[in-house]
């Protein structure tokens, strides 16, 4: 009786929807994990943060695998309701086409090799676990990045991704140079970050309320969306990414390789991903 309860209270996903949140929730509940327990589990919980990121990684393939077989048309997307106002509805949903598969296959791949070798680098640190954590709640930020179907979904993880960066930049916060290079970090990409976010407003006011990324794409290809706005939205969603790249092309006496230094060359590797 209870069973069945239960059963009925839970959501029928489809095999598909259910691959796609493991992906992307297994690295959120090692981050959880790792928070609250991690310092009292055996090793201090590195082989949870490892087993989420493999499970990810390895639905990642099973994916893959099935966009070999049906080619470029290979396309699925799901979306729940979150916002429902008399003037304005936005669902928060999942978009996984060839490009969403083959960048998943990228970041778990990237990430589990990250974990792999975090494992010696970071061996008798005193923070491990914190560390591990760290690298689970990255993951999942990246992850939710490219499952995004909606420019404010996009908007958020980005930001997480930011955070996950700085908590990881400024790891050994007792050191001045990295607490320093943290504070840097944060300060400046949340500056690009204003662009971006012109961006997505001029996309939306100018779209009538479009967010979701084939609608706006059907608008465009119309061409009832161009010309000058076009445009400048590009530009302030294009100069948040030349901002990342003039980060790490700066010379040696700017902040952000102090970063490099005082961070930690696992993550690192994974961070070039984005």
């Amino acid at each position: 009786m209870l069973e069945s309860l239960f059963l009925s209270l839970l959501p029928s996903f489809d095999p598909m929807t259910m691959a796609v949140l493991t992906i992307l929730f297994m690295p959120l509940l090692g981050f959880v994990i790792q928070i609250f327990v991690g310092k009292r589990l055996f090793r201090g919980g590195d082989w949870i943060s490892i087993g989420t990121i493999f499970v990810s990684f390895a639905l990642s393939i099973l994916l893959f695998t099935d966009l070999l077989s049906s080619g470029s048309q290979f396309h699925w997307t799901t979306s729940w309701m979150w916002i429902d106002l008399p003037s304005f509805q936005l669902n928060m949903g999942i978009l996984v086409d060839p490009v969403t598969v083959l960048m998943l296959l990228v970041i778990t791949t990237v990430s589990f090799l990250v974990f792999l070798y975090s494992v010696g680098y970071m061996h008798n640190d005193p923070r491990y676990s914190r560390y591990f954590a760290y690298l689970s709640f990255f993951s999942f930020s990246m992850i939710g990045l490219v499952l995004a179907d909606n420019l404010f979904a996009l908007y958020i993880f980005w930001e997480l991704v930011g955070l996950a960066s700085y908590l990881l930049i400024s790891f050994w916060f007792e050191k001045p140079e990295a607490a320093q290079a943290g504070k840097k970090a944060f300060i400046v990409t949340r500056i690009g970050d204003i662009g971006m976010f012109i961006g997505i407003l001029i996309i939306f006011f100018e779209t009538n309320g479009l967010l979701h990324f084939e609608n706006i794409f059907d608008v465009v290809s119309k061409g009832q969306f161009g010309g000058e706005f076009l445009g400048i939205s590009l530009l302030t969603l294009a100069g948040r990414k030349a901002q990342r790249l003039f980060q790490l092309s700066s010379t040696p006496q700017r902040w952000w390789p102090q970063g490099f230094i005082w961070s930690h060359e696992c993550f690192l590797f994974l961070v070039q991903t984005h």
